[in-house]
């Protein structure tokens, strides 16, 4: 059948990313200005997320920069009463807000899916 007519649209803003990590393996926290969805494949992440309030304070690599967008430091000290964690497991899928401070970590060796996209 056809989506509905209020269905959005969306399109890609960079190409999916496939991640592997053994256990204890922490990202750098980073924020996008695109939205991320997490597919979780395998094992067990944590996603601990910031809403976009926190990235006026957050220090950043600058823009051009290989590491632009993802901090510096941890940020999630100084914010943690606005921290929220997300737990997924094989199948699971999480949305990711654009411009939400986000940083994963694997419980358990584990493999996800990530794809940027706007909204159209």
């Amino acid at each position: 059948g056809a989506l509905p007519a209020n269905w959005p649209s969306w399109t890609i803003a960079r190409p999916p990313a496939l991640s592997a990590g053994s256990k204890g393996v922490i990202s750098s926290a980073r924020m996008d200005f695109h939205h991320n969805t997490l597919l979780q494949v395998s094992g067990h992440i944590h996603v601990r997320m910031l809403p976009p309030n926190a990235s006026r304070r957050m220090l950043t690599f600058p823009e051009g920069h290989p590491h632009s967008f993802q901090a510096r430091e941890d940020p999630f000290p100084a914010f943690s009463a606005e921290e929220r964690v997300v737990k997924l497991t094989p199948g699971d899928v999480l949305a990711i807000p654009a411009r939400w401070i986000y940083q994963t970590e694997c419980v358990t060796t584990c493999v996800f899916l990530s794809l940027g996209t706007d909204p159209r």
